[in-house]
């Protein structure tokens, strides 16, 4: 029950995004391993409504950047984004599996983040896409 009322605290809230606007790949770590503690069913009494606000903050900003990246590949695969462009480049646009989930992706972008620490002052959604190319690169032909 306590999840359910912190999920709609979270979209009551929703609309200050703006105050993420400047995170770096540390709060993104933070933020996601928070997520992963949520869909893990940690015990409630640990967790709080701001972890829950900062877990589905890094959720929606994978699902975000992910549907971004999806989009882009179709808009490139029906040629209104050129090869020669500056966002033509293949390792912008993954080829990821249907079947991955948000769990499975936000998985990810944590493993990239633990992986790669010399990367973390960078700002949150750059190292989403870069997690999500990294993990899914598309053949180039």
């Amino acid at each position: 029950m306590s999840k359910v009322v912190i999920y709609l605290v979270f979209l009551t809230l929703s609309f200050l995004n703006s105050a993420h606007a400047e995170l770096d790949g540390k709060d993104l770590l933070r933020d996601c391993r928070f997520f992963i503690q949520w869909t893990e069913g940690a015990d409630d009494s640990k967790l709080t409504v701001e972890s829950g606000v900062y877990a589905y903050y890094c959720a929606g900003l994978v699902r975000g950047i992910l549907s971004e990246m999806i989009v882009m590949k179709v808009l490139k695969d029906e040629n209104y984004i050129k090869d020669t462009s500056p966002i033509g480049s293949p390792a912008l646009f993954p080829c990821t599996p249907e079947s991955v989930t948000t769990p499975q992706f936000v998985r990810i972008t944590v493993k990239y983040l633990e992986d790669h620490p010399e990367f973390l002052h960078r700002s949150d959604s750059t190292l989403v896409r870069d997690a999500i190319t990294e993990a899914f690169p598309c053949e180039v032909n």
